[in-house]
């Protein structure tokens, strides 16, 4: 059979309950430091991803203009500063008609 244990005074029982009281506050509060951690992050990565790198494909885009349009995808784990180096190897050039924009290499 299994015993419940019991506090054996009025004291030791408003110790526990203090000691869960204080578990629970430093719980709650390491909640909130991460929720707050999280945001600190996301706002600095905000400086360093643009909105146009969110939303690299459009899903409802048709491929039909694919041929239309030039993408270049970064690997995920580049630096931001290996990525403008990159990007200042490329520059636009007026293709044939005048209306597309092609990628060519310095």
């Amino acid at each position: 059979m299994t015993r419940i244990t019991t506090p054996k005074s009025v004291r030791e029982c408003l110790r526990s309950k203090r000691r869960d009281t204080i578990a629970v506050h430093d719980k709650n509060k390491a909640k909130v430091k991460k929720v707050v951690d999280i945001q600190d992050i996301r706002a600095q990565l905000r400086g360093i991803m643009g909105t146009h790198d969110t939303h690299l494909v459009n899903e409802e885009d048709d491929d039909e203009d694919v041929e239309d349009e030039d993408v270049y995808m970064y690997p995920t784990d580049m630096y931001p500063d290996e990525r403008m180096h990159i990007d200042m190897q490329f520059v636009p050039r007026k293709h044939q008609n005048g209306n597309v924009n092609n990628m060519r290499i310095l």
